[in-house]
């Protein structure tokens, strides 16, 4: 698994995923049923990221939740 987190200058950190795998570990992080929800805009950024993934054809095969 190669993850790759990167800082910007407005002090944001970018997460590179290279493999199907690293997203399904990114989705299953993000999603355990114990870690705290996101809110805000944070929430509604990943919610569409996860919506965008489920309607690619590419990651059909990733398990990722109806429900966040």
């Amino acid at each position: 698994m190669y993850n790759r987190v990167s800082r910007k200058a407005s002090n944001a950190c970018i997460l590179t995923a290279v493999s199907k795998a690293d997203l399904q570990a990114v989705v299953n992080f993000m999603t355990h049923p114990e870690r705290m929800r996101l809110q805000g805009l944070k929430r509604v950024t990943f919610e569409k990221w996860l919506k965008g993934l489920r309607s690619d054809e590419r990651y059909k095969d990733l398990v990722i939740p109806k429900k966040y």
